[in-house]
C-alpha cells in the first residue's frame, strides 16, 4: 500500500491553507485528505486550473441549463466523473443534486479503497 504523507489542509469556508499551533503548515492525510480532494475538485471548474486543464468539474455542460433540459443522468455523470478524479474513490454510494438561486448543491457518499465511507456536501455557483 502506498504511504500517505499528507496534503495541505484547505479551510472549507475560506479556501485558505492554515498553520497549526506550532506555526507549521497544517497537513491532513487518509480519509480527510480524500474528502478534501473531492470537495476541491467539485468546487473548481474544468479548465480553470492552469496546471491541469482536465482537473475539475465540467460545469459548462450542466450549469445555466434547467435540469429538465439535460439528458437522463447527464448532471450526475458530470459529477461522478469529477468525484472519480480522486483515485482513492472505489464507488459512489449516493449522489444528490439540488438547484437553488443559481447554485447547484451536491451531496455525495463515497466508499474509498480502504473500505471507509466519506460524505460531503458542496455548493457550486454559476
Amino acid at each position: 500500500m502506498e504511504e500517505d504523507y499528507g496534503t495541505l489542509y484547505i479551510n472549507p469556508d475560506t479556501r485558505d491553507i492554515e498553520f497549526d499551533g506550532a506555526g507549521n503548515l497544517r497537513l491532513i492525510a487518509g480519509d480527510e485528505a480524500a474528502t478534501q480532494n473531492i470537495r476541491q475538485t467539485l468546487l473548481i471548474w474544468k479548465k480553470e486550473w492552469p496546471l491541469n486543464l482536465e482537473h475539475g468539474t465540467d460545469y459548462e455542460k450542466i450549469l445555466g441549463r434547467k435540469l429538465s433540459d439535460l439528458a437522463d443522468d447527464e448532471a450526475e455523470e458530470v459529477l461522478r466523473e469529477a468525484i472519480f478524479q480522486e483515485p482513492r474513490v472505489r464507488e459512489i454510494s449516493s449522489l444528490t443534486l439540488m438547484r437553488q438561486d443559481g447554485s447547484l448543491h451536491v451531496e455525495f457518499e463515497a466508499v474509498l479503497d480502504n473500505g471507509h465511507t466519506v460524505f460531503q456536501g458542496v455548493t457550486a455557483d454559476e
